[in-house]
């Protein structure tokens, strides 16, 4: 369930390639949210509000910056038949310092590549409204994104699966299939009244 990508690195790095590993999803959002704590924003938004909207913030934060993102690139330098020859440590194999940059940036989009584009589902108004009006509740989470503690709840994976083999990816696949089933339950509801 977790994904990899081969990056080609650049510069005084060219040749090598290293392979990035995704991180299981609690993993990364618990890096996620440290990084987001950092610079003064909501937590709650995980690994997808850090790589689509904060990453270059916590980059303003320099060295410190750099150190926050740097646990999403776990992988291993390739040899020239593309086998692991090394576990990837971006201080000894990586000389162009411009390649951190594209191995941060691809491995946050391992993480949260897959929302670009995701078509997102229609939400009934009426169902939105009763949401409204039921009003929200101040008792949320705070040890993880609700994305991932809704799984959990549902017993769509557990807590070891989230933190050991279940990507971000998979962890939303998993909410969509909770959304389209609360949608469904509403339209039964809504005809039963009729």
């Amino acid at each position: 369930m977790l994904k990899e990508i081969d990056v080609e690195l650049h510069g005084r790095d060219a040749g090598s390639v290293v392979r990035l590993r995704e991180l299981p999803a609690m993993v990364a959002d618990r890096h996620a949210r440290t990084a987001l704590a950092a610079i003064d924003e909501d937590v709650s938004g995980g690994v997808i509000d850090l790589a689509m909207r904060c990453v270059q913030t916590v980059r303003k934060l320099g060295p410190r910056g750099l150190d926050l993102l740097m646990p999403f690139v776990k992988g291993d330098l390739l040899g020239a038949d593309a086998e692991p020859i090394a576990p990837l440590n971006v201080r000894k194999h990586i000389r162009d310092w411009r390649n951190v940059q594209v191995l941060q940036d691809a491995a946050l989009l391992l993480h949260a590549g897959f929302v670009v584009g995701r078509a997102g589902l229609d939400v009934p108004i009426k169902l939105q409204a009763q949401i409204a009006l039921a009003g929200g509740s101040d008792i949320e989470i705070k040890f993880c994104a609700p994305t991932i503690a809704a799984a959990i709840d549902a017993g769509m994976c557990s807590y070891v699966e989230a933190n050991t083999i279940v990507g971000t990816e998979a962890i939303y696949d998993m909410l969509e299939i909770l959304n389209v089933r609360a949608l469904r339950e509403f339209a039964d509801a809504q005809r039963a009244q009729r």
